[in-house]
């Protein structure tokens, strides 16, 4: 099952990575895009998530099937 989802590794990888950043430049984020800047935070790690699964089973397709 986990094969199925190539770049599930990597979106994981690269969502860890905005979290972290996130948390180095929580004040300036706050400064910058509002109180509610977690909001486009949260969009941002869903969009990579999402991103990750859809092109893991658009590669999956085109793959042909070995036995």
């Amino acid at each position: 099952m986990l094969d199925k989802f190539r770049y599930l590794k990597l979106s994981l990888a690269l969502v860890l990575m905005v979290v972290g950043v996130k948390m180095l430049t929580a004040e300036w984020l706050k400064h910058m895009l509002g109180s509610s800047f977690n909001f486009y935070v949260l969009g941002v790690v869903l969009l990579i998530l999402v991103a990750g699964v859809a092109g893991s089973l658009a590669i999956g397709r085109h793959k042909p099937h070995h036995r």
